[in-house]
C-alpha cells in the first residue's frame, strides 16, 4: 500500500538531533532497523560498532549531516558506554533505514513510496554503497530467522478477494437449513 504523504517521522525513533532531516523515516522501520542492530551488537559486542561507522563511506555520509556529525562525536567521547552506545546504535539504525528503503528490502519502499523516493535521493547524493545491510543481514545462513524477521513490515489488513467472497456466500448458502418441500399429499 503505497504512502501518498509524509508517514509518521522518526521523531523519539531515531532521536531529536535528527528528526528534522530524516522526517521521513517511518517510525515503525526507524524502530526495526534499531532493534535490529541492538540485537546484533546485544549477541556480538558493541566493540566494532564505532570500526562500522568509521568506513569511508559511513563517515562521508556522516559528515554531511550536522546532527550525525554532533550525535558521532558525542558518542565518541562520552565516558559512558551505554550513552557511547546509544549514540552509535541511532546512527547505524538510522543509515540502515535509509538503505532498506532505497534498496526496497522486505517490501519497505513499495509499502512507503514516498519515503523510498526520499531515500533514493539521499543515496544517490550522499552515498552509493555503504553496506550495513551487508553487515548486518548477510550472508543469509548464518542469520537466525527470527533475526531478520525483524526487519519484515507489519502485515497489512487482509480483504477479502472476489474467490474468497463466493467460497464464503456458498458456505452460508448450505449451512442454512431450508425449509421442507410438502409433497402435495
Amino acid at each position: 500500500m503505497p504512502v501518498t504523504g509524509p508517514p509518521a517521522a522518526v521523531g523519539t525513533a531515531a532521536g531529536p538531533q535528527s528528526a528534522e532531516i530524516f522526517k521521513f523515516v517511518p517510525k515503525d522501520l526507524a524502530a526495526s532497523c534499531r532493534q535490529l542492530v541492538e540485537t546484533y551488537h546485544r549477541i556480538n559486542g558493541y566493540g566494532c560498532l564505532p570500526d562500522i561507522l568509521w568506513d569511508v563511506e559511513v563517515r562521508k555520509f556522516i559528515d554531511a549531516h550536522k546532527q550525525l556529525r554532533q550525535i558521532f562525536r558525542s558518542a565518541s567521547t562520552s565516558r559512558s558506554a551505554k550513552k557511547a552506545n546509544a549514540g552509535f546504535v541511532l546512527i547505524a539504525s538510522l543509515i540502515l533505514s535509509l538503505e532498506v528503503l532505497s534498496s526496497d528490502y522486505a517490501g519497505w519502499g513499495r509499502r512507503h513510496a514516498w519515503a523510498k523516493t526520499k531515500a533514493d535521493a539521499f543515496r544517490r547524493v550522499h552515498f552509493s554503497r555503504i553496506g550495513l545491510m551487508d553487515f548486518y543481514l548477510s550472508p543469509q545462513r548464518y542469520i537466525d530467522p527470527d533475526f531478520a524477521s525483524r526487519l519484515m513490515p507489519p502485515e497489512p489488513p487482509r480483504t477479502l478477494d472476489h474467490r474468497d467472497a463466493e467460497g464464503a456466500l456458498e458456505a452460508s448458502e448450505t449451512s442454512q437449513t431450508k425449509p421442507p418441500i410438502p409433497d402435495g399429499r
